[in-house]
């Protein structure tokens, strides 16, 4: 399911309108509202060749009980309601048994996991007014009331319902063989009307929005643009908590490390449940319908099950730029929260806005970068309304009291119970006040002592020469790049295009990272420039396990900080030195020139597992001690091959990978290491070739002879540009 999924996911992505409405008062006008505003964002969507089969529209809000009552079907407040898509494949529609043959698998599966399957209800839907691509792919759409038949209540029965939808997917989706079957939503409290339409089209489509009985005091609305692909059903949004604007440049880093998270939840509990079927294999545990923005629904619920609020969910998944914005000084236990997670949660990185609701909160966060618009409007009556246009209107008596919009990283969420509006300050305080992050960091965390940058030699300048042509050193890396770097400040402009033939075409020895390009982001950004660069981006990095859960506990601040990823000998030495607190093991990526590379590959994968197996924390790997007998595997290749095979073998979360090598020294070779797994670099034959520049004597000669500080200096400051384009791709 994995390789299905990930190919899905990196191909769609999404560029659309988005917004939330609030009343105090349940009442029918803000469900005419939120379709009232789908419509004036119509420009946002995209529809297809037919000019009626939208990319999608939807809406998440409260379930229409009153709806229901009206046809007799009463809805206890335990109960759920599910919205299942079942694939209306037309050769079995010539069997009238279809919908009865798909309700019996499912109210059976029901009954063997504890839920009895109650009430079925057909959801009235006008097909004919679907265009002809959105009719060909439409799903039969039907409602289902569930009670569970255990004595659950509150978060453990909001809990096992969510565990419900992702194993009836499953079930349906593997065991019975309808990979299109779809949960849309299945929740206590809220349901999605979402469909291959356009934002008028939406109401058509289905009756219950038209419907005077149905009336919410909230709803989410969204209207999709897909960028690049042909839209499906189960990609319309809102999901089941979010609706988003943009795109997650960062999809696939993420997906790696939730790939990991699931891998060791698996051996987990195989250990703990020895002969009982494993359920939380990766396969069954993912539940997410193949895009970008599905992927974040399916991470902001798992974070609920395992306890925390929506606001605090996505202070982990998407935080601001924390590390140089200076209003976090007035509020430092923000800064500590954001600190505590950020070596366990890696950020979903936008541009990005999101907007959220749980039926308890509901709300809106944008990214770091800030480059999408949420405008808000707070109303003297108590009304909220939030969308990603300017001049929607709305039907409200009331006056408008305040307007603003959301600046990069800020979060504004309303307490639907209540109504009180909390503000992005407020927000993140009441969350980061709830434990005390900043007096964990001081007790557990260690930060990298800064090492004094040797101007003695290693190597002769005859052994530098030999090592240098086995890393593949070119006279224009060393002269024009390494040497350039160093005297400048800055990476050499060598041409204003790429124009180098593609290396796989190359009759040419190539480096393995001349292989590798960056992908562009798809979606229209502006450049990022200096300005937000120096606000936005930051070289932080850390050392150390990652937590397999994310709930609040003092271990987690057991991490090592380091300024920036490259390191020098010295650095390297500290953290060596730090064992047993960080178990350090350093292991060779030099095979016999007798071995072939693939064998050298598998064996280098299966010691590093060992290695973590037996409790290493910081795994170095080196191609230090490279002689005329052995060969060193392109450290490109060593290091995606371990990072993979951790992940798959259920150990990445368990350790870090620091890099010692000879096979780095531009910003794309540093970019690519650090791409696929590497959190430390040490680059140790760069610094050695500008220490044998620097110390000659004709760089003497122009320069005096420097203090060992200013030299260190100037080096990392470079080492820290080179790290730059990481972060701007």
């Amino acid at each position: 399911m994995f390789n299905r999924d990930e190919e899905l996911t990196f191909e769609e992505r999404d560029a659309c309108g988005v917004g939330f409405i609030y009343r105090r008062e349940i009442t029918r006008s803000t469900i005419d509202d939120a379709l009232s505003a789908l419509a004036q964002m119509e420009h946002r969507g995209a529809t297809g060749a037919d000019g009626v089969t939208g990319d999608g529209a939807g809406i998440l809000t409260t379930i229409p009980k009153e709806i229901f009552r009206r046809e007799g079907i009463s809805i206890d407040a335990k109960d759920a309601l599910a919205v299942l898509f079942i694939p209306d494949n037309l050769s079995k529609r010539r069997n009238s048994d279809l919908i009865a043959m798909h309700r019996e698998y499912i109210e059976k599966f029901l009954k063997s996991k504890g839920f009895t399957a109650r009430i079925w209800r057909p959801v009235p839907v006008v097909r004919n007014t679907l265009g002809p691509v959105a009719l060909k792919h439409a799903p039969l759409i039907e409602h289902l009331i569930i009670s569970c038949d255990r004595h659950l209540i509150g978060r453990e029965l909001d809990r096992a319902y969510a565990e419900l939808r992702v194993s009836l997917s499953q079930f349906m989706r593997f065991e019975i063989g309808e990979p299109d079957f779809y949960v849309s939503s299945l929740c206590r409290k809220t349901i999605v009307y979402k469909a291959m339409t356009t934002s008028e089209g939406l109401a058509d489509f289905y009756s219950d929005l038209r419907d005077p009985l149905f009336q919410s005091q909230w709803a989410l609305f969204h209207r999709r643009f897909s960028t690049n692909t042909v839209s499906r059903w189960p990609l319309a949004q809102p999901f089941r908590l979010l609706a988003h604007n943009g795109e997650i440049n960062t999809l696939k880093g993420n997906l790696n490390w939730l790939h990991a998270r699931l891998s060791q939840s698996q051996l987990d509990v195989q250990a703990t449940w020895d002969d009982t079927r494993n359920e939380l294999t990766p396969g069954s545990k993912v539940d997410y319908a193949g895009s970008d923005s599905s992927v974040l629904d399916f991470c902001v619920e798992a974070l609920l099950k395992d306890g925390d609020s929506i606001e605090s969910a996505f202070m982990k998944l998407i935080p601001e730029a924390h590390e140089h914005h200076s209003h976090l000084n007035d509020h430092p236990e923000i800064q500590h929260f954001y600190e505590f997670f950020a070596p366990h949660q890696e950020p979903w990185d936008g541009p990005a806005l999101v907007a959220f609701c749980d039926a308890t909160t509901i709300g809106a966060i944008l990214d770091r970068n800030g480059l999408r618009p949420a405008r808000y409007s707070l109303y003297s009556d108590g009304t909220v309304f939030l969308a990603s246009e300017a001049g929607l209107k709305i039907s409200a008596d009331a006056d408008v009291v305040k307007r603003g919009r959301l600046g990069p990283g800020q979060m504004i969420s309303v307490d639907i119970k209540t109504g009180k509006v909390k503000h992005d300050v407020e927000v993140k305080t009441e969350v980061a006040t709830e434990q005390p992050f900043g007096q964990w960091l001081l007790k557990e965390r260690r930060a990298l002592k800064s090492g004094a940058f040797s101007k003695e030699w290693s190597y002769s300048s005859e052994e530098l020469s030999s090592r240098q042509v086995a890393a593949a050193y070119t006279l224009e890396d060393v002269e024009n790049i390494i040497t350039f770097m160093a005297m400048n400040d800055s990476e050499p402009v060598l041409s204003m295009g790429d124009d180098t033939p593609l290396a796989v075409l190359s009759s040419r020895p190539k480096k393995m990272a001349d292989f590798f390009r960056q992908r562009f982001a798809q979606v229209t950004n502006p450049p990022i420039d200096p300005i937000r660069e120096r606000l936005v981006m930051s070289l932080t990095t850390y050392l150390g396990k990652r937590a397999l859960s994310l709930r609040p506990d003092p271990a987690l601040a057991r991490t090592l900080l380091l300024p920036s990823p490259i390191i020098n000998d010295d650095e390297l030495n500290f953290i060596e030195s730090l064992s047993p607190e960080f178990k350090t093991a350093r292991i060779s990526t030099l095979f016999h020139e007798s071995k072939s590379l693939d064998v050298a590959i598998k064996q280098l994968c299966n010691n590093v597992a060992e290695l973590v197996r037996n409790d290493a924390v910081n795994i170095i790997l080196s191609d230090r001690e490279i002689d005329s007998s052995h060969l060193a595997i392109p450290m490109l290749a060593a290091v995606g091959a371990v990072h993979h095979h951790l992940i798959r073998t259920g150990l990445r979360l368990k350790c870090s990978l620091v890099v010692e090598t000879a096979q780095c020294w531009t910003s794309h070779q540093t970019a690519a290491l650090i791409a696929y797994g590497a959190q430390a670099i040490s680059p140790y034959l760069a610094f050695e070739t500008i220490r044998h520049w620097y110390w000659s004597d004709k760089v003497k000669a122009l320069v005096n002879d420097g203090t060992n500080e200013q030299y260190r200096g100037l080096t990392v400051y470079q080492c820290q540009s080179n790290f730059r384009s990481v972060l701007e791709s």
